[in-house]
């Protein structure tokens, strides 16, 4: 029966013309006499007939093969010819392709490590489970992590489930969410809830709504859950805020110098040529992201010669570039952005904790303070004011 399941699984074909003779000819096949060497070696790993020791240790050989691929987060495909190369080089019986790796995976790895989490989660007295939701094309993913502590190893990060949702509402997300928490016997020991900073996952600022997760799993569980935002999202928010106040449009800048470098290779080779002469050291010019105007800021003096010499480059960034009050926000923006970068840098580190990131936001919080009362805005800052003043 496990055979016929395996062979059904991996063809089909009709015998609405044939019948009998239908299947007679498929059984001559080349595929099916393949599939059918590949289904023997398959049944050991979930029959419980006694083997020999070389097909044991062919089998153990497959697996590991199979948990790579998973590992590395390999296509299954790939296994047609991986597996067709070490026949060739090792064994000629080595007959784990991506249909037999697939069922190795799906029904012997996932349900044994799925096995070891119970295990392991039953000596935990408390956890804290998170979400996130990520879009592949039409396809709504959502990730269910479970973080707790564990007494030999410290805390340990396990996901619950991988699955796709028809859609990104707040019941669809705790149902889900209950789920997978139910499926474990954790529904007693979640103490805290981990999302972005949504109105679906938390509300509002306040979180006094009742149409989020958060409120609907607080009270579908026993324990108070504490909710713990993202709080990278909450330092990009403050930059974003930072940002918007100032007299110049720097991050219009930004997108312009991005997408005029960002897809042609002439102009970026150029670029280095001008970095190379003006001496400074060549960055790749990467996109909106906060944090990366680092980068733009070191690269300015490069920008300006480079745009100087262009016969039709873009009006708004040569009025940018030929303000200095505009290059004196954008280097006081580097010297600030340096705090934020350093801050979000400590708190995505695995081991961190909600703790960790409270104490890293509320030195980020001093810090600012700090150099306000000291005056400082940075030494590039400094000419350019002084520049400003000769004129």
């Amino acid at each position: 029966m496990n055979m016929l399941r395996f062979l059904s699984y991996v063809s089909e074909f009709s015998v609405a013309h044939g019948g009998n003779a239908d299947v007679h000819n498929h059984v001559k096949t080349s595929k099916h006499k393949r599939c059918q060497q590949a289904g023997s070696s398959v049944s050991m790993f979930f029959s419980a007939t006694a083997a020999g020791d070389k097909d044991l240790k062919r089998a153990a050989q497959e697996a590991t093969f199979a948990y790579h691929l998973v590992k590395h987060n390999h296509s299954f495909r790939s296994m047609d010819c991986t597996a067709g190369l070490l026949r060739k080089c090792y064994d000629q019986r080595f007959t784990c392709a991506r249909t037999k790796a697939e069922a190795v995976v799906t029904s012997v790895i996932a349900p044994h490590a799925m096995d070891l989490l119970k295990e392991d989660t039953t000596d935990a007295t408390l956890v804290s489970v998170a979400v996130d939701t990520s879009n592949h094309k039409a396809v709504k993913l959502v990730p269910v992590v479970v973080r707790y502590f564990k007494i030999t190893e410290g805390v340990r990060v396990k996901i619950l489930d991988f699955t796709s949702l028809p859609g990104e509402t707040s019941t669809l997300l705790c149902d889900e969410v209950y789920r997978c928490l139910s499926a474990f016997g954790l529904v007693d020991k979640v103490v805290g809830f981990c999302a972005d900073n949504t109105n679906t996952h938390f509300g509002r600022k306040a979180r006094r709504g009742q149409n989020n997760v958060f409120h609907k799993l607080d009270q579908a569980t026993p324990n108070g859950l504490v909710g713990v935002g993202c709080a990278a999202h909450i330092v990009h928010n403050a930059v974003q805020s930072l940002v918007d106040t100032l007299p110049c449009d720097i991050e219009h800048f930004v997108v312009k110098v991005f997408g005029y470098f960002h897809i042609y290779t002439d102009r970026t080779e150029e670029l280095k040529d001008f970095c190379s002469f003006v001496d400074v050291e060549h960055a790749t010019l990467l996109g909106t992201s906060r944090t990366h105007w680092l980068y733009l800021a070191l690269t300015y003096p490069a920008l300006q010669s480079y745009f100087r010499s262009q016969e039709k480059a873009p009006n708004s960034i040569i009025k940018f570039l030929e303000n200095q009050v505009c290059e004196a926000w954008l280097w006081f923006i580097h010297n600030q952005l340096s705090l934020f970068n350093d801050t979000i840098k400590k708190m995505e580190k695995e081991k961190s904790t909600a703790v960790h990131a409270a104490r890293q936001l509320c030195d980020l919080q001093e810090k600012p303070l700090e150099r306000k009362d000291a005056l400082f805005i940075g030494l590039k800052v400094s000419l350019n004011i002084f520049k400003l003043k000769v004129m």
